[in-house]
């Protein structure tokens, strides 16, 4: 099985801890494993619980499989990139009536044989001899009665200023707040899991903010960077 099949059904701060040959390797929170590490076959995998009741999910490999270095973690998409990327998608959607005739005219070419179109119900199309036999059918999925899926929600991205001891205290400010403990998840990350949030390296807070958790970080001294 490839890491990329389980590891899928995690939330996306859940700590994901590479294990070979019974010693950890590194870590990433789920929604920054890379996709090199999601290739690749595992040999085991299952949740651990610490003394202080964090939760972790691990995977196991055999020797050999984790690259000697480790990639960096997987920069998050943000809502905004995840819109573009679906704008581009449904722009390049073809329409099946055009498709259609570039069929036909691909098939009439190759074989010199005069081809019908036919448009069927639901905007599908038969393509066919005179003779009455079957070439080709396309279908078009009517979505237009299909209830819409529900987007899923992006995790909100926060960015902050904090170089160097200056993140630890924002860290622990966050922790105060909601009450959870600040985990430093030490490298490649070297971020901090403050429950479901996640502090990058780079100052980014990721996840669900709790109502009132940005004023009381302003009242600190802890401002979103412009």
């Amino acid at each position: 099985m490839k890491a990329a099949k389980i590891t899928a059904k995690l939330r996306d701060a859940v700590p994901v801890c590479l294990y070979a040959e019974g010693n950890e390797q590194g870590r990433y929170r789920n929604i920054e494993l890379p996709d090199e590490i999601k290739a690749l076959e595992i040999q085991d995998f299952g949740f651990n619980i610490d003394a202080a009741g964090w939760i972790s999910f691990r995977l196991y490999f055999e020797p050999g499989i984790l690259p000697e270095e480790l990639p960096e973690p997987k920069p998050p998409v943000t809502r905004d990139q995840k819109r573009a990327a679906k704008t581009a998608q449904a722009e390049a959607v073809v329409d099946t009536a055009d498709l259609a005739a570039a069929i036909t005219e691909a098939i009439a070419a190759a074989g010199g044989t005069n081809i019908t179109v036919t448009p069927a119900p639901g905007q599908d199309y038969t393509i066919a001899t005179p003779q009455g036999a079957v070439i080709a059918e396309i279908h078009h999925e009517d979505l237009s009665a299909a209830p819409a899926a529900e987007e899923a929600e992006e995790p909100a991205i926060i960015r902050f200023d904090v170089p160097g001891k200056k993140r630890g205290a924002l860290a622990r400010a966050i922790a105060d707040f909601t009450g959870c403990e600040a985990e430093y998840l030490n490298p490649p990350s070297y971020a901090y899991q403050i429950g479901t949030l996640g502090l990058e390296r780079d100052g980014s807070l990721i996840g669900e903010l709790p109502p009132g958790l940005l004023d009381a970080l302003a009242e600190q001294g802890f401002t979103p960077a412009a």
